[in-house]
């Protein structure tokens, strides 16, 4: 979701942008997959077992037609 953009010129668009990203990543899978009677490593499951939320903010920065600034 953009939350804030400013103008540039004809042609190119939007010279800065400001975006954040949020979401929750589902327990869904199994946790508890075994390989000859023992759990196999964590790795190795389709599933984590737990219910995480994440997010993040990014922008850029237009200078001209080829040079742009991202963090």
């Amino acid at each position: 979701m953009r939350l804030w953009s400013s103008r540039f010129s004809d042609g190119i668009g939007k010279r800065s942008t400001v975006s954040v990203i949020v979401g929750v990543k589902t327990p869904w899978g199994q946790n508890d997959v075994q390989r000859d009677g023992e759990r196999a490593d964590e790795h190795a499951q389709p599933g984590t077992g737990s219910t995480d939320l994440f997010g993040g903010v990014s922008g850029y920065y237009l200078f001209d037609e080829r040079s742009t600034l991202f963090g």
